[in-house]
């Protein structure tokens, strides 16, 4: 388990990074003080995103305003894991908001005839990505995840990290671009260094996920490819 000291490290380097506030959350386990904490500000958003371990801290932000900005969790194993700003909606409220990047001109990312049980169904089996060749009705929005996951696959190899796009089990939620590293037996410094690798490979699959041009290019190819019919 890192030390208090650590923890405190790695809220300073995220608020360097990134120019904003962040705070601490001890939960899940006794805290430093040997008592038992309850970490009110858990929310099923962001629950098991990496890992079924008990978490032990998290270093995040309520800053909301755009641009990625990472949380830093570690569970009880020493698995530090880290989890960009969200990446793409999900949701089952104002679902039809999705289209909003969209010019007038350009096919809809989803139908107009599509009803709220199509989409339902769609995004409950969207985290299986062995489904998504008979979702061609929303194959906008199957290429916009495709590119997630390429630019995630990017940014591993360039970092040399394992770099995911984590794509929700539930409908009322954003996808993700996450990592994590086992921090046991490393000293503070090792682990502060390893950290910010995984950061900067989240970073740049987030700057390039938001690159439009390269992701139109690789949305037609894509749909070319796997929607042919």
């Amino acid at each position: 388990m890192s030390s208090e000291e650590f923890v405190r490290k790695v809220k300073e380097y995220l608020e360097r990074r990134y120019k904003i506030k962040y705070e601490i959350w001890f939960y899940g386990v006794k805290d430093y003080h040997g008592e038992r904490t309850e970490d009110v500000h858990r929310t099923p958003d962001i629950e098991r995103w990496v890992t079924d371990k008990d978490l032990i801290w998290r270093v995040d932000t309520t800053d909301y305003r755009e641009g990625n900005k990472c949380q830093v969790e570690e569970d009880v194993d020493g698995a530090i894991s880290l989890c960009s700003y969200r990446v793409s909606a999900l949701d089952m409220g104002d679902w039809r908001n999705v289209e909003y990047f969209r010019k007038p001109d350009e096919e809809p990312i989803i139908p107009k005839d599509a009803t709220r049980e199509e989409w339902k169904k769609f995004i409950e089996d969207l985290p299986d990505r062995s489904t998504w060749r008979k979702y061609g009705r929303f194959k906008h929005v199957v290429a916009d995840m495709a590119y997630a996951d390429e630019v995630a696959s990017q940014a591993s190899k360039k970092w040399r990290v394992k770099e995911a796009h984590f794509i929700p089990l539930h409908p009322e939620d954003w996808t993700f671009f996450v990592s994590t590293f086992d921090g046991k037996g490393l000293s503070d410094e090792e682990k502060l260094k390893e950290m910010d690798r995984h950061v900067r490979a989240n970073d740049s699959a987030y700057r390039e996920y938001l690159d439009r041009k390269k992701e139109k290019a690789f949305e037609r190819q894509y749909i070319e490819e796997h929607f042919k019919d």
